[in-house]
């Protein structure tokens, strides 16, 4: 299913290249379920919580000093200046603040894609970002609360290894993570066929989205397993939930993003079980890898 990698780097969204074997996870399935955390509502606090657990990777040089006490200036611009959607695409004026996902697994480990974070001096240079997400709808995200951010300190464990479906990196964080309860991973055995998934993450780099609402298509590699989440680049690192809110695996690949329409570019849309699907590298894979 995995082929030989083909990618152009468009700013800091990775595309597909036509013909290639392999393309990063973007597309919308059926209805686009993504939504902002202020639109999830009082019964959907779960989810709330989870997604507290998650975090933008941005860059460092994104990161600027601020007059505001206790909070640090980033670097953003709209979506739709960034990647010419069309003015009418959904969240085309909020920011983009960076360029993959994680999520916290102990008060000072993050685990996200292997591409994401594919070396020490990778590392170095990333910053990571919590509570980058409209909680009540009226936030300033061209500022982050310095307490917020942190620092890759290094490598614990990577693996990009496509042809085999290995797509992970565990990262230790420059301090612990106060205030945020790790989120929990499978470490044995495999979902279901057609379970219930939701992905918490930052398409294109967008503030904080939760879709629910996908399932499991695939599920004979021992790798990974294919669903149809509602996924773009930004999602890599992605934790892909059960019901349970147990985390299944990382989102690392999938259907290309956008397509042109009228000089300007809109989701590329699937029916449910049809396109690719989108890939997820299996927890199975590296949970016993965090310390």
């Amino acid at each position: 299913m995995v082929k030989v990698l083909a990618i152009l780097i468009m700013g800091s969204i990775l595309v597909p290249v036509k013909g290639s074997g392999e393309v990063f996870p973007e597309v919308i399935y059926g209805d686009d379920n993504r939504r902002d955390l202020y639109q999830l509502g009082s019964g959907k606090s779960q989810l709330k919580n989870w997604a507290r657990s998650t975090a933008i990777i941005s860059s460092k040089s994104k990161i600027k000093d601020s007059s505001l006490f206790g909070f640090k200036k980033l670097v953003t611009k709209s979506l739709e200046s960034a990647q010419n959607v069309c003015s009418d695409e959904p969240f085309a004026e909020q920011p983009i603040g960076g360029w993959c996902t994680g999520f916290l697994v102990k008060d000072d480990v993050l685990v996200t894609a292997g591409h994401c974070i594919t070396s020490e001096s990778r590392c170095d240079t990333a910053a990571i970002i919590f509570d980058y997400g409209y909680a009540e709808g009226s936030e300033e995200l061209n500022y982050a609360k310095s307490d917020n951010i942190y620092s890759c300190k290094k490598i614990i464990a990577q693996e990009y290894d496509s042809p085999r479906g290995l797509d992970y990196a565990i990262i230790q964080l420059d301090r612990k993570v106060k205030g945020r309860t790790p989120l929990k991973l499978r470490t044995q055995g495999k979902v279901s066929s057609y379970a219930s998934l939701t992905v918490i993450g930052h398409p294109t780099g967008l503030p904080t989205k939760v879709a629910e609402g996908a399932y499991v298509r695939e599920n004979d590699n021992s790798a990974y397993f294919v669903s149809n989440t509602d996924t773009y680049g930004g999602n890599s690192g992605s934790p892909i939930f059960n019901q349970n809110g147990v985390v299944e695996g990382v989102l690392v690949r999938g259907e290309q993003d956008f397509v042109q329409r009228n000089g300007c570019n809109v989701s590329f849309r699937c029916a449910m079980d049809e396109c690719r699907g989108e890939d997820v590298t299996r927890s199975t894979t590296f949970a016993h890898l965090v310390p």
